[in-house]
């Protein structure tokens, strides 16, 4: 493919079914490739003026067909190239200068969201997660669990199995299990410990002594997650034994310095505002299986805080990644401590529009 753009703004190179485009300033309006922990794959956004209709005509409606991208800022950053596979929603309307044409995909590992897991698997969840991953050509990154047991598919498809896998997955008693598929097709499951208590990959500033941030919003979702989950729920059951198995607080790590107020806990007394039953446990699952489940929807609701930078920088991060942010008030440039500190990546968003590469990048931690 051809590489087009200018110097310091963008470097762009698109192909549709062998059909290369002129990715210039004038014609492409847009392309987004976004992924992020709440998607199944990683999704694509193109969008441009199409003089002569000389696309649209080789194109057509781009249903199933193969689209290869390759994004950059024209400074020498980290680029990003993938291969996606265009499905409905085209849209073509008359514009100035020929067709205004839209198009939407997915990542090239369909199967993830059709193919039906049909074959049970002994193992641990683990073991289980790169063996899903490898029936849709998805590599796999995983953190060591416990939780070695035999795991039914249940007629689900491969994306689905995985997530009911993920919420079941346990590595200790402060182990949190997450899972996503990266742009470069590779299925992360990591316990959110092992993440943060890693080594940070970036610095993100406002001053220019890592990579430069533009813009910046502070969005909290506390107030649903910690009523939900975080703060107060309790789940509550029969064991096969016959006893009754409550279980209410969570130990967890403490990574932020925004911090997971004790003030609240306290004042949502002895269950919370959740109660959950669990069905009998048959006997066939690993010990601490209804544990899993509490602790890791009750760890996962304390990440409530999110952070959403903005850079015109190919910064190369990924989805998990740690990094550190030093927020900045915009006028002294004085850092913002109560913003500031190490997160994980939990969304990120590339996109080349009206000629400028940016990255939308949402930084999540403790709150």
């Amino acid at each position: 493919m051809t590489v087009y753009g200018v110097q310091d703004a963008y470097e762009a190179s698109l192909s549709i079914d062998g059909l290369d485009l002129v990715v210039s300033k004038t014609a492409f309006k847009e392309i987004t490739v976004r992924s992020g922990l709440h998607r199944d794959l990683p999704t694509i956004f193109i969008h441009f003026d199409d003089k002569g209709s000389l696309a649209v005509r080789h194109i057509g409606t781009a249903d199933g067909k193969s689209a290869q991208v390759y994004l950059n800022d024209g400074r020498n950053g980290v680029g990003y190239s993938g291969t996606f596979v265009l499905m409905g929603g085209a849209k073509c309307t008359i514009s100035p200068h020929g067709i205004d044409a839209q198009y939407s995909g997915v990542l090239d590992a369909v199967p993830w969201m059709r193919k039906v897991s049909d074959a049970h698997f002994k193992g641990t969840s683990a073991e289980m997660m790169a063996m899903l991953g490898a029936q849709a050509g998805l590599g796999a990154v995983t953190s060591a669990t416990s939780d070695f047991m035999t795991w039914l598919p249940n007629r689900r498809t491969l994306s689905q199995q995985a997530r009911f896998v993920a919420e079941r997955g346990y590595a200790g008693p402060t182990s949190c299990m997450i899972m996503a598929v990266t742009g470069n097709k590779t299925l992360l499951y990591r316990n959110v410990e092992d993440i943060m208590n890693g080594g940070s990959s970036k610095l993100f500033d406002h001053a220019g002594k890592g990579i430069r941030v533009w813009q910046f919003e502070v969005a909290s979702k506390a107030g649903a997650y910690n009523h939900s989950a975080a703060y107060g729920a309790s789940t509550m059951g029969d064991k096969i034994t016959g006893e009754f198995l409550e279980l209410g607080k969570t130990a967890l790590a403490q990574f932020s310095n925004l911090g997971v107020s004790s003030a609240l806990a306290g004042q949502t007394g002895k269950y919370g505002g959740r109660i959950s039953p669990f069905p009998v446990n048959p006997g066939n699952v690993f010990e601490k299986y209804i544990d899993a489940q509490h602790q890791n929807r009750r760890i996962k609701s304390t990440y409530s805080n999110d952070i959403h930078i903005m850079t015109d920088t190919a910064s190369g991060v990924e989805l998990m990644d740690k990094v550190t942010y030093l927020c900045a008030d915009p006028m002294t440039l004085d850092t913002l401590e109560v913003f500031s500190g190490e997160f994980m990546i939990t969304n990120k968003v590339i996109t080349l529009r009206d000629g400028r590469y940016y990255e939308k990048l949402t930084l999540t931690n403790q709150g």
